[in-house]
């Protein structure tokens, strides 16, 4: 695997800034609604409004009724905080002893819903007022300041709640189509694009391919968690989604002139074929409810072993399978409805690890706090809320925001905030003037937030730090110490959490995405092996296959999460880490074909008198699982799988329906097989140089 380099960096960088579809769109409302707030707080000298204009850059964008879903959500955590915090504080007023276990309790409480609750957002809501509340009741101060400031504070965030709800919604009515729609046909465009002449590529398609292969699906797969969509369409969607990715990665490996000069002539005839099945694939409307127009026609055998192509035929032909449904099964489907999801976790306050994470958590942060009371700096109260927003499950994705929250406030606070305490505010007369700077560095920050996930919470911090600095007071900031305590308050804040969070029971991210892979394929088999539910009736065993249908994709997209914060963990089995998530990467695409293929045969199980397949249907079907469990069981305990009879059987033009379905997942068994079981050898099967790109880049 290649080091990374600054070269490798700065062209990183720059696909990773690069304009995609609707990128433009979604900036220019993001500092709208930035704007409005900051005209709104300098009109009427808001004071301590900061978190209500950076709160215009976080509430969902997905689609206007997500954004009035968020807000609404953002205002119910606000409120219990508000309600939390006034409560404590008032009465431990007074009494240093009290007030002093009334923070340690907050910050319990903070970190346990962090951990407890199921949306990150609601969480981090509650606990952004209460702890930016602590230093304002902390020091010697007025009861009438406190409360005063406090209340200022949960107000600027409700009205940047409404601002952004506003902007939005005037913004949906101006732009019909959907980001999620424009991203998966704007990849498939490309794809087709490439493949029917991969050596005379256009430069701008090129470009395209490359940062679509940077930049992942992370977005699309948050559009398609909060769009409109039963389960069985969220699935289907997922998988389309994943293959689409998998399709743009392996097209940029195929634009790598060593893979281009090894193509024969046969091979480039092979991909125009593969061309014009992307095309025809994004032309039937793939990603609208219910789109279930079959390819009847089969896709030739690639006529090489060139890797790449195989790999290209392969993933082509899964996405056609993908849109093949079952036309029976579409009144279950159309019936599928998703229930509001409670507030917390189903196991908050049974499992054990909630605690100890709230421990872990408030340890830090209460070392924090006692470190600034000691030498009666209350301006490193900012370490308070650096150990609560870069508090996650496992120590990569910790380590991830640790860093992009100092460089954000490096980036926000020192460089653009003193700067332009420095050089430009001593000019301006006018709120204009101010304005201007303002949008700029928003500009700037939204830009970077809307990058893929690895750097996107860079851009939210730089424009936190900004704010800070100069809505802190009324008129121009002549201090230049808020902007410096408040990067030295995060470095304090990030080595608490490295001394005492990350210590303490810190749960490695590659071990976490292994074991949440080898969970995902156990519920599958369970899935599988699912025939009766509660007393037996059928819709008994609808409801059990729509929770096992959700509890399946939620893992699968926490793999994906894990899998990009493998990358920030620099232990001694890195190498070993790294090589396990090419794997994982490289196999969940298939696994997530098989799955959907499950859910198929479910449905049909559904709409059959007796709920089960033919009996040659359920024998491979069975045999199928089998081979799942015991790959399942290699990755987790080592020991070598068998190879079931039923991967070798292949479907005739006479079978039914159900033994098609059966032989196809089998097929995806028998390529999965293979490259686990090389998984603790020397050879590497699924690795590709996009692979190593990104890694090298990252």
């Amino acid at each position: 695997m290649p080091r990374p380099t600054l070269a490798s960096l700065w062209d990183y960088l720059k696909q990773e800034l690069k304009p995609y579809p609707g990128r433009w769109w979604l900036v220019l409302r993001m500092v709208m609604a930035a704007a409005i707030m900051m005209l709104w707080v300098v009109t009427f000298r808001i004071p301590n409004a900061a978190l209500g204009v950076y709160y215009t850059l976080l509430i969902s964008r997905e689609s206007a009724s997500e954004t009035w879903e968020g807000a609404w959500k953002l205002l119910a955590s606000i409120g219990a905080s508000l309600v939390f915090t006034l409560t404590g504080n008032i009465l431990t007023a007074g009494s240093p002893v009290l007030h002093f276990l009334w923070v340690g309790l907050s910050f319990l409480v903070i970190f346990f819903l962090i951990s407890a609750v199921r949306e990150y957002r609601v969480a981090t809501g509650f606990g952004f007022l209460a702890i930016s509340s602590i230093p304002l009741w902390d020091f010697p101060t007025s009861t009438d300041r406190a409360l005063t400031y406090t209340l200022w504070a949960a107000l600027s965030v409700t009205m940047g709640a409404a601002v952004t709800v506003v902007v939005e919604t005037v913004f949906a009515a101006l732009h019909r189509t959907t980001p999620l729609e424009d991203g998966v046909l704007g990849r498939l465009s490309d794809v087709a694009s490439v493949l029917h002449d991969p050596q005379h590529v256009a430069r701008d398609t090129r470009e395209q391919v490359l940062q679509y292969s940077e930049i992942g699906t992370g977005l699309l797969r948050r559009y398609l968690a909060r769009a409109d969509a039963g389960a069985a369409e969220y699935a289907r969607q997922a998988v389309l989604i994943g293959l689409a990715g998998r399709l743009i990665d392996l097209t940029a490996a195929l634009l790598i002139p060593a893979e281009l000069e090894t193509l024969t002539s046969a091979d480039l005839e092979h991909l125009r074929i593969l061309g014009d099945r992307v095309q025809a694939i994004r032309e039937i409307g793939i990603l609208q409810q219910g789109s279930t127009t079959p390819l009847v026609e089969q896709l030739p055998s690639p006529p090489t072993a060139a890797t790449v192509v195989q790999l290209l035929h392969s993933t082509v032909d899964l996405l056609g399978q993908s849109l093949d449904q079952p036309q029976n099964a579409d009144i279950y489907i159309a019936s599928d409805e998703l229930r509001e999801a409670p507030v917390f976790k189903r196991d908050a306050f049974t499992n054990p690890q909630h605690l100890v994470f709230a421990l872990r958590g408030g340890g830090a942060a209460m070392s924090c706090f006692l470190l600034y009371h000691l030498f009666a700096w209350p301006g490193l109260s900012s370490s308070l809320a650096t150990c609560m927003i870069t508090a996650l499950s496992t120590t990569g994705s910790s380590r991830q925001k640790q860093i992009l929250r100092v460089l954000g406030a490096i980036t926000g606070g020192l460089v653009l905030g003193i700067g332009a305490q420095v050089f430009l505010t001593p000019a301006f007369d006018t709120v204009a003037s101010f304005g201007a700077m303002f949008t700029a560095v928003t500009a700037i920050a939204a830009w970077i937030a809307t990058s893929s996930p690895r750097i996107s919470f860079y851009g939210v911090q730089i424009a936190f730090a900004f704010y800070l600095v100069h809505l802190r007071v009324f008129g121009p900031q002549r201090m230049l110490t808020p902007a410096r305590d408040n990067v030295i308050g995060i470095l304090l804040g990030l080595l608490a959490m490295w001394l005492i969070f990350d210590q303490w029971d810190a749960q490695q991210a590659s071990t976490a995405m292994r074991t949440s892979f080898v969970h995902a394929m156990r519920q599958i088999v369970t899935l599988m092996r699912t025939r009766t539910a509660g007393n037996g009736s059928k819709a008994d065993l609808l409801r059990s296959i729509r929770a096992q249908r959700d509890s399946i994709n939620a893992t699968f997209t926490q793999v994906r999460t894990l899998a990009d914060s493998v990358l920030l963990e620099f232990s001694s089995d890195r190498s070993e880490a790294l090589r396990v998530r090419r794997h994982i990467r490289t196999w969940t695409p298939e696994l997530r074909a098989f799955f959907l293929l499950q859910v198929t045969l479910s449905h049909i199980r559904l709409i059959s008198p007796d709920g089960r397949l033919l009996r040659h249907a359920e024998e491979v079907e069975e045999a199928n699982a089998a081979t799942l469990e015991s790959l399942a069981d290699y990755l987790e305990h080592g020991s070598a799988p068998p190879i079931s009879s039923s991967l070798l059987r292949v479907p005739a033009d006479g079978d039914s329906r159900e033994y098609t379905i059966v032989c196809n997942s089998a097929k995806i068994l028998k390529n999965l097989t293979p490259q686990f079981l090389a998984l603790n050898g020397d050879g590497r099967p699924g690795d590709d140089p996009a692979e190593e790109r990104l890694e090298g880049g990252a």
